[in-house]
């Protein structure tokens, strides 16, 4: 098994589509305990059945278990340096504004956001927005595939590190609230 940072590595060596990222962040969000039992079923967007539009932002979206409703993710794969583009988190906060969304979760593999202007937004958002940045994926105990083509293989390891909910201090969770 691999770290994260050589997974996302080997992501960007292969030429980053965004689907990489994408199928790795369905088969977490189907396999790691504080998300697997939330979720009845997690889509790809364009695999989901009741989409609205082609991709304008949300990459995934997942049923809550004995509710109506959704959650929205994106998922953003950059090298730990680069930072997420204001455009593409307000054009996934607009596309996941409707009654059916419950909530949002920004997956990323880096720590960067437009510090003025992305967090400003986010913010301000009635609904809760969970950022799952690569603070939160390298304080988790999980083992990363070295390859997509491995993701079978990917699972989350006996412990998490002591923690109930595996967020890192830095991970940030931000519910319109202020």
């Amino acid at each position: 098994m691999a770290s994260f940072d050589e997974f996302i590595s080997s992501i960007i060596a292969d030429g980053n589509d965004g689907k990489a990222f994408e199928l790795f962040c369905k088969h977490f969000l189907e396999t790691a305990p504080e998300y697997k039992d939330q979720f009845e079923k997690v889509w790809l967007w364009d695999q989901w059945p009741n989409k609205w539009s082609h991709d304008k932002g949300i990459d995934l979206i997942a049923k809550y278990k004995g509710r109506d409703t959704y959650c929205a993710i994106q998922a953003k794969c950059y090298a730990a340096h680069n930072t997420v583009p204001y455009d593409e988190v307000t054009n996934f906060l607009a596309d996941s504004s409707r009654s059916e969304i419950e909530d949002r979760i920004l997956m990323m593999s880096t720590n960067r956001l437009n510090e003025k202007t992305c967090k400003e937004v986010i913010q301000g958002q009635e609904k809760q927005v969970i950022i799952c940045n690569r603070y939160y994926f390298e304080s988790i105990n999980f083992n990363y595939p070295s390859h997509i083509s491995e993701m079978r293989k990917a699972s989350l390891a006996a412990c998490i590190k002591g923690v109930e909910r595996a967020l890192h201090p830095k991970s940030e969770i931000w519910n319109g609230e202020g």
